[in-house]
């Protein structure tokens, strides 16, 4: 998602997040941010 309100709902239901931004990265967001789909690897995303 590119929402970090979305991915706190999703966090809260037990699902690992990855936040993707487009432009400048989101300082309000704690969860891991990448710019581009192919720079999401899920064996970094922290469980």
């Amino acid at each position: 998602s590119d929402i970090h309100q979305e991915l706190d709902a999703a966090e809260a239901a037990g699902l690992r997040t990855i936040q993707l931004v487009r432009g400048d990265r989101d300082p309000a967001s704690h969860h891991p941010q990448v710019q581009r789909f192919d720079d999401i690897h899920p064996e970094q995303i922290p469980a």
